[in-house]
């Protein structure tokens, strides 16, 4: 043992809670730990380019408070890694996804396989542009999310018809949708308080 080196520690430790309750601390860089494995790119059958890493997903699940009663919306949703680690989370959530690419970059079918061979829930998945309210209101069924979980796409395909940085449009369209009066993520006091 020794002593806790916050400032500079030697390795960087992640704490993941998995829907039976267990609490895996995992490291910074992942190595095929535990039950990570299960979710890692190369065991996907909807494979990208630019997969995100199962851990990053774990974390912003969890940071986002993810619960069995949540509805879970990724507007970026890609291979759906957030909204898989929300329904291994918290298998009684209602994960959500739109996606704007080609079914020939991802593959809805695919995704669907991802989710059932890993016995979790299905996502509803939209194709289209979430900066169509049209989209957005599909998506949304009818009731505002619990939780809006997105890892933004950065790369050019993705910039090419828009004006903004893929993350402030997501922010912009929020914020639209609120001053309208249609709200995609419910208010802060009807959330599940965690203690």
């Amino acid at each position: 043992m020794g002593d806790v080196k916050l400032k500079s520690p030697d390795i960087a430790l992640f704490a993941c809670i998995f829907g039976d309750k267990r609490v895996m601390i995992l490291r910074e860089v992942f190595c095929g730990f535990g039950e990570l494995r299960r979710y890692d790119p190369n065991t996907r059958i909807c494979v990208t380019s630019t997969p995100l890493k199962p851990i990053a997903a774990f974390v912003m699940a969890n940071c986002g408070r993810v619960s069995s009663h949540s509805k879970v919306f990724d507007v970026c949703a890609g291979l759906c890694t957030t909204l898989l680690a929300s329904a291994a989370l918290a298998p009684g959530c209602r994960p959500v996804g739109i996606e704007r690419a080609k079914d020939y970059l991802v593959s809805f079918p695919d995704i669907e396989k991802d989710f059932s061979s890993r016995g979790l829930p299905l996502p509803t998945l939209i194709h289209g542009d979430y900066r169509y309210l049209s989209i957005r209101r599909k998506a949304a069924s009818g009731s505002s999310f619990d939780v809006i979980l997105a890892d933004p796409p950065y790369v050019k395909r993705e910039r090419k018809d828009g004006d903004g940085e893929p993350l402030f449009e997501i922010m912009t369209t929020l914020a639209e949708d609120y001053s309208a009066g249609t709200s995609l993520l419910k208010p802060l006091s009807t959330h599940r308080r965690f203690s």
